[in-house]
């Protein structure tokens, strides 16, 4: 629970749950980001759970494991971190010899790189791209077909 009274409070819960989220797009486990940020395991727990309001140098440290800036710790996002396209604006970016089509339907800027595509493959088509960034996760859920 955020005590709204004690704005020193307030910084401590965004600031832990935003090294939370960054930790969590990326994967790391608690011990990975001690690792890369040179904290110890308590410090980062206390950070995490809002408990804690971190001196400027363990905020540096994070920024860095991070690869983001310090304000990038201390705001809070104002605007969703994913953009929806509407259908209104959706284009179509890929087209298959069959008819096939690929549209892109979400996406949402570094350090996530989210992507979500709408695609249809006829039989004989297939979609080939350039590699991804080191790290991203591809994720495919077929409605139909095989």
């Amino acid at each position: 629970m955020v005590d709204n009274t004690n704005p020193v409070s307030d910084i401590a819960s965004s600031v832990g749950r935003t090294v939370r989220r960054y930790r969590g797009e990326r994967g790391w486990s608690l011990e990975a980001l001690v690792a890369r940020a040179n904290v110890s395991k308590s410090v980062l727990i206390s950070i995490e759970q809002g408990k804690s309001n971190p001196n400027l140098a363990t905020l540096v440290r994070l920024a860095e494991a991070f690869g983001l800036p310090v304000t990038a710790l201390v705001q809070e996002d104002v605007e969703p971190r994913v953009k929806l396209i509407g259908p209104e604006r959706a284009v179509q970016l890929w087209t298959g010899k069959m008819g096939g089509s690929g549209v892109l339907v979400a996406g949402a800027d570094p350090p996530s790189g989210l992507e979500l595509w709408h695609f249809e493959l006829f039989p004989g088509e297939n979609h080939r791209s350039e590699a991804h960034a080191a790290g991203t996760k591809e994720v495919i859920y077929v409605t139909s077909g095989s």
